[in-house]
């Protein structure tokens, strides 16, 4: 016990003898500490809460049917990540040196080589991505003028955003560009299709297969009716009719044979519609036009798929939602001055009382000759 309060009252001894080199020596780093502390810049530091949109909101899905009643408008893990990994990638900077010329801003010479690489080096040390504890997305930038704090960090969600809803796009472009080149190629099958139907139309004299058959079908009938009809009258007549009324009859019986015989194709008789050369382009018509509504039907459902997509690809929607929106910072976020000078002082103060136990502990201590008998 007693050598434990003779120790002690040696080390208050000591400290007592350069108590004056102690609190100079602590006083000196802490004005120097003040003095540099007050010449560092300050910073502003303005944040904001973000959380993912779900696209799929805006899918061709959720606009035209076929979608989830219940589809959550917040989007979930993934889409958080894919946020993430956009605001901290390299796009983001150069963006925001293009647009704020971080070269000047962090004194950097942008004919250096590894000029970027500096600038964002700097640059990630005043901007942070984070994910809370509620799954949300914090965004915080500083900078020594608080507007522009504000300004650069809505800047940057604004970027965040584009450059999502470009990952996005680009895959739409591309399903797009697909269904257009084949709606070029259905349409291209059909103008052809269509002139093979013309053509073939016009060879056998083919209007409408239905109606045609069955005006054919009865203006046949009606004209072998009326043929029957003026046969049986030129038989009632025998000898007895005037001449004149006779060969009236006879007249008619031929023309109707005529009549006949050309809508039958018997004859050659120039006339481009008769049973015959309907009949042997009939089917072929048939099966030209059923082709020709199926690929109507075909190019019908990729314009239609195409006009979904393209509703899609043009509604624009945000891929974050500001729950916390930018403000201009009104306090500094650092330097925390007292916090330094404080800080510096305590140490010194340590050190000191610590470097003057050490020297008159160790100061009969001859080194030269310890030093030598090592």
């Amino acid at each position: 016990m007693n050598n434990a309060q003779e120790s002690l009252l040696d080390i208050v001894k000591v400290l007592f003898k350069w108590r004056k080199t102690i609190l100079l020596t602590t006083l000196g780093i802490t004005v120097l500490t003040a003095i540099i502390v007050l010449l560092l810049p300050n910073y502003y530091n303005s944040s904001a809460l973000l959380y993912p949109a779900n696209l799929r909101i805006a899918s061709r899905g959720a606009l035209f049917g076929n979608a989830d009643e219940t589809l959550d408008i917040f989007g979930k893990s993934a889409d958080l990540n894919r946020i993430m990994m956009v605001a901290e990638s390299d796009e983001i900077v150069q963006y925001l040196n293009k647009k704020y010329n971080l070269y000047e801003r962090y004194d950097i010479d942008s004919t250096h080589a590894k000029a970027f690489h500096y600038v964002k080096l700097n640059f990630l040390t005043h901007y942070n991505v984070r994910k809370n504890e509620k799954d949300a997305l914090e965004i915080s930038l500083e900078d020594k003028d608080p507007k522009d704090a504000y300004e650069m960090l809505w800047s940057t969600i604004g970027k965040v955003d584009e450059l999502v809803r470009r990952m996005t796009k680009r895959n739409e472009e591309i399903i797009m560009d697909a269904y257009r080149k084949r709606i070029d190629v259905k349409q291209e099958n059909y103008n052809r299709a269509s002139d093979s139907l013309m053509r073939t139309r016009e060879k056998f004299g083919i209007v409408d297969v239905e109606t045609q058959r069955e005006l054919l079908t009865e203006t046949i009938t009606i004209a072998e009716a009326g043929l029957a009809k003026y046969r049986g009258k030129l038989v009632a007549m025998g000898g007895n009719a005037r001449r004149d009324s006779i060969a009236k009859v006879k007249t008619l019986i031929g023309a109707l044979e005529t009549q006949v015989k050309a809508l039958k194709g018997d004859v050659d008789s120039g006339n481009t519609i008769n049973i015959n050369k309907f009949n042997q382009g009939r089917e072929l018509v048939l099966l030209m036009e059923t082709s020709q509504e199926f690929l109507s039907e075909e190019l019908s459902f990729l314009r239609d798929r195409f006009f979904q997509l393209e509703t899609v690809y043009n509604t624009n929607i945000s891929s974050v939602y500001v729950l916390e929106p930018p403000n201009i910072p009104i306090i500094k976020s650092r330097p925390k001055r007292t916090f330094l000078v404080l800080s510096s002082a305590f140490f010194a103060l340590i050190l000191s009382v610590l470097g003057v136990l050490l020297f008159e502990n160790y100061k009969t201590v001859d080194w030269e000759r310890t030093f030598k008998d090592a």
